[in-house]
């Protein structure tokens, strides 16, 4: 039985939490121990004949929750929901195995968000103060369709998240914290995992990537009806344009002409002839499969052999990951492994799929900068090292709806050169913008046009 001990910053959230009357959200950095720190509060729960709700928005991280829950909680039962498990739709064994009650022993209960949202799931589960849900990626569960599970009656309640605030979609974001509570303060930061050695330290290489007179002629066609419909959108209290469906639509789909900008494949050939050295484990970001293809076979016919992994591949995606963690190589994904997948030999990023969702940027480095060290092998992770493709126009006046383009790009850059060991790194951005006729610091960096999209989903 593992006896992990926890840490200064996660005792003391567990003891903020406890205050706030077990009510709340830890936004702390990937790399954390955001889901330890959340077991040990599950513990005590435990330990007074509770049961324990935790939801996760995919099947890799109901896994890896099994897991993690198997390693630290001695004697528990858990009944699992989704990911294939349906035992709990059977003889009323959900509403049974959630019920309260004095020496019923250790219960969690662990789903997916996909499940736990169904009419089925939420009218079975017994609710009340016995019951502690824990929502892991807590965001995803802002959805409209996920939200769907915040009618489970609880009393403990609380929420992980490196990143909680749901970007675009204020509404979904006042769900979470209606139903979980506000942030515990303090967070607990990227740089503080850095100081602290939770994380190691990177170099970030930004380059600058162009579209092609087509695709900016595709941006600025999205741009002009995104407008148009901006115009029509209804406003909140404060004036602001609430973002329909239709325009989170239409953002998604504009942003994609970015990700996928036809420059980025040769741009990851040339990173990775020029920086790969055998033995390294690189991961590289695509936006869907057909850019993952065209990054396959560049690669292939460049004598290189890179694995493939998404949920939908052909063969074991998990063999694929087991196969990466034991002797590297270059990985090719998309965005599926944003969230909780644990990876931390890689020590090379090359970052495609450029989101304008800041939480998808913080994620993708988080990845990166895990600790690892193999005393066996005598392997040792000191830095990690980033390459991003960062979409640029080439005329402010001939391509005037690419401003939120470049404001979106350079947030991005210049919040990783700031935790950058190379600080410097997005200089050269800097001087284009500025080249460009804007300020950087003056041009609003907060606002984006990012929006929350939905994750790769598995019931």
């Amino acid at each position: 039985m593992n006896k992990r001990e926890p840490y200064p910053h996660q005792k003391e959230a567990i003891l903020a939490w406890e205050k706030r009357g077990k009510q709340g959200i830890f936004e702390h950095a990937t790399g954390s121990g955001k889901t330890f720190t959340a077991l040990i509060a599950m513990k005590e729960h435990l330990g007074e004949d509770n049961v324990v709700l935790v939801l996760v928005p995919d099947k890799l991280l109901h896994r890896q929750w099994a897991k993690e829950i198997q390693e630290e909680i001695e004697g528990v039962t858990i009944l699992k929901a989704g990911d294939g498990h349906n035992l709990w739709r059977k003889n009323k064994r959900l509403r049974n195995f959630s019920s309260s009650g004095v020496g019923l022993g250790k219960r969690i209960i662990l789903s997916t968000m996909q499940t736990a949202r169904m009419d089925e799931f939420t009218q079975a589960i017994f609710g009340g103060d016995h019951l502690m849900v824990v929502a892991d990626e807590v965001h995803e569960i802002g959805s409209t369709e996920n939200s769907k599970a915040l009618v489970i009656v609880a009393g403990a309640k609380l929420g992980l998240s490196a990143t909680p605030i749901r970007y675009g979609d204020p509404v979904g974001t006042q769900r979470i914290f209606d139903y979980f509570g506000s942030i515990i303060e303090p967070p607990y930061t990227l740089e503080d995992a850095i100081s602290q050695g939770r994380l190691v330290e990177y170099e970030y290489h930004p380059e600058p990537i162009r579209l092609t007179s087509e695709e900016s002629e595709d941006w600025e066609t999205a741009t002009l009806e995104i407008s148009r419909e901006y115009a029509r959108s209804k406003r909140d209290d404060n004036g602001k344009p609430i973002p329909s469906k239709r325009l989170q639509n239409m953002l998604i789909q504009r942003s994609r002409i970015a990700k996928k900008a036809t420059a980025k494949v040769p741009y990851a050939l040339k990173t990775v002839k020029e920086y790969y050295q055998e033995g390294e484990s690189w991961l590289i970001y695509c936006e869907d499969q057909y850019q993952l293809k065209e990054i396959m076979d560049s690669l292939e016919n460049a004598n290189y052999k890179p694995l493939e992994y998404h949920t939908s591949m052909k063969g074991n995606p998990e063999e694929t990951l087991s196969w990466f963690k034991e002797f590297g190589g270059i990985l090719v994904s998309i965005r599926c492994l944003d969230q909780g997948v644990d990876i931390p030999k890689i020590s090379h990023a090359i970052i495609l799929a450029s989101s304008q969702n800041p939480r998808q940027f913080i994620q993708r480095r988080g990845r990166v900068l895990r600790n690892y060290q193999d005393i066996v092998k005598n392997e040792r992770k000191y830095k990690a090292v980033i390459f991003d493709a960062v979409v640029v126009p080439l005329c402010l006046e001939l391509e005037p709806g690419q401003l939120s383009l470049l404001k979106s790009e350079l947030q991005r850059s210049i919040q990783f050169s700031k935790t950058a060991m190379n600080k410097a790194g997005a200089n050269r951005l800097i001087s284009i913008a500025i080249e460009l006729g804007i300020d950087p610091d003056e041009m609003g960096l907060i606002d984006t046009d990012g929006i929350e999209e939905e994750i790769c989903n598995d019931t």
